[in-house]
């Protein structure tokens, strides 16, 4: 794969699509060998170059921004990992849609950092309305609606369970036979 990439920049140019492919793939197999600080590199010039030639709103150019977060999490990099995250969620926002599988995808990415930094609000926040929009986009919108009703801080306050299920009557169950 490295020699592949040499060649395409060689022979094709840095900046042209087949290039920028490579370098992204090239840097998709380094955390696989045990080179993520490779990964990284790669990734960043990678983002760069997409951002240079491609434009920062390119749906690959989101996929680039989206690999690098997802290489500073694997290294533990959870800051910088969620900055790109966020950014890219609004910039997918923005462009696809919330509905858009990517900006789904980029939603999932960025409730597991949150969730990895010890984030745990933000992260059932993002989790909620992730799974709010992915419900929308599969045309289920009364359940997306009750999802986005629901205040996941309202039931660690009130001490409510969640258990939704009926239970009255349990303390007191009618005699058998009645």
């Amino acid at each position: 794969m490295e020699q592949t990439l040499t060649d395409r920049r060689d022979v094709l140019g840095a900046d042209h699509p087949d290039t920028l492919t490579s370098g992204n793939n090239l840097a998709s197999a380094y955390p696989d060998a045990g080179r993520l600080d490779e990964a990284i590199d790669l990734y960043k010039q990678t983002l760069s170059d997409r951002e240079r030639f491609l434009g920062a709103n390119h749906p690959h150019t989101l996929s680039a921004r989206n690999n690098l977060a997802t290489a500073y999490q694997a290294a533990g990099r959870l800051d910088e990992a969620l900055s790109l995250f966020k950014q890219n969620l609004a910039d997918t926002q923005r462009l696809l849609g919330s509905n858009h599988p990517n900006t789904l995808l980029f939603g999932m990415n960025l409730a597991s950092t949150y969730e990895a930094a010890g984030r745990l609000d933000e992260a059932l926040v993002q989790w909620q309305q992730t799974l709010a929009a992915a419900y929308r986009a599969a045309g289920r919108e009364e359940d997306a609606a009750t999802l986005e009703r629901e205040d996941p801080s309202s039931q660690e306050d009130s001490g409510d369970t969640g258990n939704t299920e009926d239970t009255e009557g349990l303390d007191s169950p009618e005699p058998a036979g009645t």
